[in-house]
C-alpha cells in the first residue's frame, strides 16, 4: 500500500469515528434534562408519590392511581409503537389517554382533592413553561 492511500484510509476511519461518536452522544439529552420518552416504573412510582403528597392520597386511593397510571403509559407505549413517525396522530392520542386518566383519577377524589388536583396539574404546565398538556 502506498503512502498516500494510507493517509486518506487513516483520515476516512477518523472522521467515520467521529461522525459516529457525534450522531450517538447528540441523541442522548443532557445532563439533568428528561428526554421525551416514556416515564420507567421508577418515574411512574415517584409522579404518584407525588400526587399522595399534594392531595393527601390514602392508601386505597393511592394503589388505585397507581394502577391507572401504569396502565395509561403502557396503552401510551403500545400506541406510540403502533404510529411511530405520526404526530398529529399521537398528539390525538396522548390528548385522549391523559383527558381518560384525570376522569379515572378524579373519580376517586374528595371534591377538595379534585380543586387540588386541578390546581396541581395547572403549576405542573406553568413550570413547564405553559408548553401544553403534556403532564406525566
Amino acid at each position: 500500500m502506498s503512502n498516500s492511500f494510507k493517509l486518506i484510509l487513516a483520515i476516512l476511519l477518523l472522521m467515520g469515528f467521529i461522525f459516529i461518536n457525534t450522531s450517538t452522544s447528540n441523541a442522548q439529552p443532557p445532563p439533568g434534562q428528561r428526554g421525551r420518552g416514556m416515564p420507567d416504573s421508577t418515574r411512574i412510582v415517584q409522579m404518584v408519590d407525588d400526587l399522595v403528597k399534594a392531595l393527601s392520597l390514602n392508601d386505597e386511593q393511592k394503589k388505585k392511581i397507581s394502577e391507572i397510571y401504569f396502565k395509561h403509559f403502557d396503552e401510551l407505549k403500545k400506541e406510540r409503537e403502533k404510529h411511530q413517525g405520526n404526530r398529529e396522530e399521537m398528539r390525538k392520542i396522548y390528548t385522549e389517554s391523559r383527558e381518560k386518566r384525570d376522569t379515572a383519577i378524579k373519580a376517586l377524589l374528595t371534591d377538595k382533592q379534585k380543586e387540588a388536583y386541578d390546581k396541581y396539574i395547572q403549576e405542573r404546565r406553568q413550570r413547564r413553561g405553559g408548553r401544553g398538556p403534556r403532564e406525566g
